[in-house]
């Protein structure tokens, strides 16, 4: 993939996140994303992050 492609893909994937983030904090709802360190995690708008499964990197 092209470096530009790249680029582009990744701030479209980060864009995605942040509307992502707003609409759960509109609808007081939460994010479902898999870490860094490779777990499941559920993201609240209050900024609690709770750890649904364990998993690998």
């Amino acid at each position: 993939m092209a470096k530009l492609e790249r680029e582009l893909l990744n701030k479209l994937v980060s864009m995605t996140g942040e509307r992502t983030r707003i609409d759960a904090k509109t609808f007081g709802s939460y994010i479902v994303y898999k870490d860094r360190e490779g777990r499941i995690v559920n993201e609240y708008p209050d900024g609690r992050v709770i750890v649904r499964k364990e998993g690998r990197k």
